[in-house]
């Protein structure tokens, strides 16, 4: 792949929409191994596909709230309860890889943004 650098993964340019198709069946098929069928249904459809948390609520048939908390979870008592993104993160940090997105403009099916992934 181009852009690939030791430590860091890199991908920019515009991304056709049988890729997008292809990169979500992969995307679920990792997902599938750490995340509910709902949240990784709900991941790929807002990351992958761009939809607003309010079209991945009609297309699962759940309610907004539901898609957020599926999402980013939810604070209880002081304490952040759950969400596909946080329990990401933890599974990555334990294999040593650290994920932040770069800020950028673009959205995924115009150019993706640049994420850094960095090994310890």
């Amino acid at each position: 792949m181009s852009g690939m650098k030791q430590g860091r993964i890199r991908y920019i340019g515009p991304i056709e929409k049988t890729q997008v198709h292809v990169l979500a069946d992969q995307v679920y098929s990792f997902l599938s191994e750490f995340l509910t069928q709902t949240k990784c249904q709900v991941v790929i459809l807002y990351f992958i596909y761009q939809k607003t948390q309010q079209e991945v609520a009609e297309i699962l048939r759940i309610s907004r709230q539901v898609v957020s908390h599926h999402l980013f979870g939810f604070c209880r008592n002081g304490k952040h309860i759950g969400g596909a993104m946080n329990y990401l993160r933890k599974v990555c940090a334990q294999q040593g890889i650290y994920i932040q997105p770069a800020h950028t403009t673009y959205t995924f099916m115009d150019a993706s943004p640049e994420y850094l992934a960095t090994s310890a």
